[in-house]
């Protein structure tokens, strides 16, 4: 092939790969305000929990700039990562165990 020649056509099927299935935990739930606050600027999404989480800004980078906040989840990882998920992803990859308290 040469550099300008793909090796697939747009019209061919897309080749099978590998599946996999997720069997992580992880704590989160719908973001259903973004809260600005302004000074020293400070975004926090409140949840549907009640709960307020403060948003960096490398977290609030992982929004898409088309999308609201609201339209997804904010993740925490059992390492501590923070992230952003949008709703139908998080929906469809996560069903929902318990509340620890």
């Amino acid at each position: 092939l040469s550099r300008t020649e793909s090796p697939m056509s747009v019209s061919d099927p897309l080749p099978v790969l590998p599946r996999w299935q997720s069997h992580k935990i992880v704590e989160g739930d719908k973001i259903v305000e973004t809260i600005a606050i302004l000074g020293p600027r400070i975004t926090r999404w409140r949840l549907a929990c009640g709960i307020v989480v403060d948003v960096s800004d490398a977290l609030y980078a992982r929004v898409p700039s088309d999308v609201e906040a609201t339209a997804g989840y904010y993740v925490r990882y059992d390492d501590g990562y923070e992230s952003w998920s949008p709703a139908k992803a998080f929906e469809e990859g996560y069903c929902f165990t318990s509340i620890e308290i």
